[in-house]
């Protein structure tokens, strides 16, 4: 047997990457493709998605106490997640006071949950600009990242009146639209109207 330069016993002492720099990249192009995938995907802890049961939150009152989106059971609720230091959240504030004073607050709960530290920003604000619907606190945002994952400010979660989430809306919107009304009173009757 013949050992040397280019013989089987010099071959099987090396790595296939050193003898062979392309499957080397093919190997490393793969491994990143694979990891790529892995990161695109959807986490399986995304929070509530249309359909599910909305989570039993512990919404903390702003001028002490507790309470749960269940105590609004048999309203559709919008609860807005937001925060004085969000420039479109602090925008969309008035159209929300706007929807719940057009809406029969019977049917439609208007609710708000501040994500802010300071329990007096949120007071400041909620005088200066006249909020007067509900607003609840979430200052080490337990409830708003780990148990709603918001994706971003604001987020809005519509919770039909059986307590299952209808839909997630991120973004400033404009609540008084006729064509929010319209959905929101479909949402009552039972039906599943897009937002």
């Amino acid at each position: 047997m013949v050992s040397g330069p280019g013989s089987d016993s010099m071959a099987a002492s090396f790595p296939v990457s050193s003898r062979f720099p392309a499957a080397r990249a093919l190997w490393i192009a793969l491994a990143l493709l694979v990891a790529a995938a892995a990161a695109c995907r959807a986490p399986e802890t995304a929070g509530p998605a249309a359909g599910d049961p909305f989570p039993d939150l512990a919404l903390e009152r702003l001028e002490g106490g507790t309470t749960s989106p269940a105590g609004y059971r048999g309203k559709v609720v919008v609860l807005n997640v937001w925060g004085t230091w969000c420039a479109p959240c602090r925008k969309e504030m008035p159209s929300l006071q706007g929807l719940a004073a057009k809406t029969d607050r019977a049917r439609v709960a208007v609710l708000g949950l501040a994500t802010d530290a300071d329990r007096n920003l949120v007071r400041e604000f909620l005088l200066q600009y006249r909020i007067e619907f509900p607003i609840f606190l979430d200052p080490d945002r337990v409830q708003s990242t780990a148990v709603l994952r918001v994706r971003g400010f604001p987020e809005t979660f519509i919770i039909a009146p059986d307590g299952r989430l209808l839909a997630r809306v991120l973004g400033e919107r404009d609540w008084e639209a006729p064509a929010v009304l319209h959905a929101l009173e479909e949402a009552y009757r039972g039906g599943r109207p897009r937002f």
